[in-house]
């Protein structure tokens, strides 16, 4: 719910409010259903299948290098135009679908407790402007701002420390990823052998790499407060065009991002989630 800065108290939806509502919903799911219908189609990689954990980035049928050229390889395959592709593609995926929960719950809050309830995604991809406005205005406001409250002040009161309080504050995140992926669709995950997520199924997923992508972006952080406070570097971000700034953004998380979408990808989330939606499928051909 909203609160007012100045009473603390929930501030009541007005009928405008409850229309907007009502219209996010529908926008949300209406791009729900077309994101699933058409990448579905693909197996949700529609650049391809490469895989950093597999792939190399020579040629596509050719895998003769030598064995010491391969750590070269798997980094530069972290940046292959197929991985950033898909990876940036399931990356909006989550920011619609958190974005059409948030709208449902949301709108029904406001039509049975008729309290007025923010957009808790506020377009991260598109509008961020640093990698501290990505994760801390934009991207899921409802659990950062629990996570402030249970996490960041309690430890920033211990250590003194705003640095140790935002490590806190990831390490934390990715332990709950661990669990959620891991206990809810994961563990004793069924597996559909005839699929892609079937041949990987839950042995693709790796202990630690939610938690290792959450780290990740702390360390981007932690550089944003230190290139901030350089001069030289705040003249030449003053002069990257605004329409540039968050690609630049997300480019920062996109080569690691299949650490936290591995997980989904191979524990067949994406097929689940698909039950919840109207999906548009292509008529088979009968002979």
């Amino acid at each position: 719910m909203a609160f007012d800065a100045t009473t603390n108290r929930p501030i009541l939806a007005t009928w405008d409010d409850v229309r907007d509502g009502m219209m996010r919903v529908l926008r949300d799911a209406s791009i729900m259903t077309l994101l699933c219908s058409v990448l579905s189609t693909c197996d949700y990689m529609p650049f391809g299948s490469y895989d950093v954990r597999h792939d190399v980035v020579d040629d596509d049928d050719h895998h003769d290098r030598h064995d010491h050229h391969q750590p070269l390889l798997r980094i530069l395959g972290l940046f292959h135009w197929k991985h950033l592709g898909d990876c940036l593609v399931i990356a909006y995926f989550f920011q619609q679908g958190l974005s059409l929960s948030f709208s449902i719950y949301g709108n029904v809050i406001q039509c049975t407790l008729g309290y007025k309830s923010p957009s808790m995604m506020r377009s991260p991809i598109l509008e961020a402007s640093s990698p501290s406005d990505f994760w801390g205005r934009r991207w899921n406001v409802l659990v950062h701002s629990a996570m402030k409250r249970g996490v960041y002040k309690p430890v920033r009161h211990m250590t003194n420390s705003s640095i140790l309080a935002s490590l806190a504050v990831f390490v934390t995140s990715g332990a709950f990823h661990e669990w959620l992926v891991h206990a809810c669709f994961i563990y004793d995950k069924n597996e559909n052998n005839d699929s892609f997520y079937g041949n990987y199924g839950g042995g693709g997923v790796r202990i630690g790499s939610q938690t290792a992508f959450f780290v990740w972006n702390f360390v981007v952080i932690a550089i944003e407060r230190f290139l901030v406070k350089n001069e030289i570097f705040a003249n030449y971000a003053r002069r990257v065009p605004r329409s540039l700034v968050p690609s630049l953004i997300v480019m920062t998380s996109l080569p690691v991002a299949h650490w936290f979408r591995d997980p989904y990808m191979y524990g067949g989330f994406f097929r689940d989630y698909e039950m919840c939606l109207a999906m548009m499928r292509r008529k088979a051909m009968t002979t």
